[in-house]
């Protein structure tokens, strides 16, 4: 049967072919990347972004899942939905006044989140160097942006040998299910002659566009991006200018709606190509939702789950699964409930009972690190 190696943010972390003062960021640094220095002419707007970003941080006591999810949810809740997308006095003024706030946010704490958060952008709204940046739409898109622009400055183009390493051991249609944003497992496959355009079979996009020596035969693993991808673009079709909420991101829509293209190493954009920062899914509490309802991350959970229900043999590098993403936690849970498998770990914290039990294995070979793995293990092994 095949293996799954799934990738984390620490499996990205640990690739040598980046910036060091761009290192990739764990969930808690990500709101640092706004003040390293960047290769890009936006800098100084990032920054002044990222000064106005800690303080709705602050106001969500740290948690920067809290935050987004929050944005998220008054988005679509509210902006999108009424064709909204700045803020305006007297469009807030309604929100604080309503009772909506009360209702829709159950718990005391989500709703003390959203009244803090509504209060500040109230402070936004009148400042207009503010008040479109600041729509919680408008937020999200430009955080996606500024991970865009940090990635771009700190990823090498060329293939990561500790990936390679770990990718040496992969066979016809094994999986790599990475959760990260970045091209660096790309580049480690493609480098290796495993990746092909078989290796998005069935999983929704209307293109896929490799370098011109990649053979269009031959083996290849699958690869599954759960949460998007900085090289995922979409492009419009049919009718998108309808009112009052235009289709977004890579929602479908009656009139057309969004294509969704993958492209390997950075070919340029079609001038038309649409929504290209909505390419992937930003840390949030209520991530079900976008699993349920966008074409393109359901098919990539549903591969994911069929993968796990298939492989006897799983890797887990730099992922951990204690966290609030409770429907993929059940959905691994039914995935490996028919039989025992071997996992196999590349993390020095991962607390291994609890990922034993969710994944219902028993423990194979660990590592605390990706270097750690690549020394240890002989060149091109294959499965034990």
């Amino acid at each position: 049967m095949p293996r799954i190696m799934i990738l984390g943010a620490g499996a990205s972390r640990a690739c040598p072919n980046t910036r060091p003062d761009l290192r990739m960021p764990l969930l808690f640094d990500i709101p640092e990347i706004f003040n390293a220095e960047r290769l890009a002419p936006e800098a100084e707007f990032l920054r002044a972004f990222g000064i106005h970003l800690r303080g709705l941080l602050d106001l969500s006591g740290g948690d920067i899942e809290a935050l987004f999810t929050t944005m998220f949810q008054l988005d679509e809740r509210f902006f999108s939905s009424s064709g909204t997308h700045i803020l305006e006095p007297e469009f807030i003024d309604r929100l604080r006044t309503c009772g909506a706030l009360d209702e829709l946010f159950s718990s005391p704490e989500e709703r003390g989140r959203a009244q803090r958060i509504v209060e500040r952008l109230r402070a936004f709204s009148e400042d207009d160097s503010l008040k479109a940046v600041f729509g919680p739409g408008n937020f999200l898109h430009h955080f996606r942006f500024a991970m865009v622009q940090y990635f771009d400055a700190s990823i090498q183009r060329h293939p990561c040998p500790f990936h390679q390493r770990l990718f040496e051991r992969l066979e016809m249609r094994d999986v790599v299910a990475s959760f990260n944003y970045d091209d660096i497992a790309d580049y480690a496959l493609h480098g290796l002659g495993k990746l092909t355009a078989m290796s998005f079979e069935h999983l929704g996009f209307s293109s896929v566009t490799l370098p011109e020596n990649t053979p269009a035969f031959g083996p290849f693993v699958n690869f599954l991006k759960v949460h998007g991808s900085v090289n995922w673009f979409n492009h419009y079709v049919g009718d998108s200018r309808i009112e009052p909420r235009t289709p977004r991101g890579l929602r479908p829509s009656i009139y057309g709606g969004p294509e969704v293209h993958y492209r390997h190493g950075r070919p340029a954009l079609p001038a038309d190509s649409g929504n290209t920062y909505e390419a992937f899914l930003l840390p949030l509490h209520c991530k079900d939702l976008v699993y349920r309802s966008v074409p393109i991350f359901t098919r990539h959970m549903d591969a994911f789950r069929r993968a796990l229900s298939i492989a006897s043999e799983i890797w887990l590098v730099g992922k951990n699964f204690m966290n609030t993403d409770r429907e993929l936690n059940g959905l691994v849970r039914w995935a490996t409930s028919d039989r025992e498998r071997v996992l196999n770990v590349i993390d020095p914290h991962l607390d291994i009972a609890f990922h034993l039990r969710l994944f219902n294995a028993r423990l194979g070979r660990r590592y605390a690190t990706l270097e750690e793995y690549a020394s240890a293990v002989p060149e091109n092994a294959t499965r034990a």
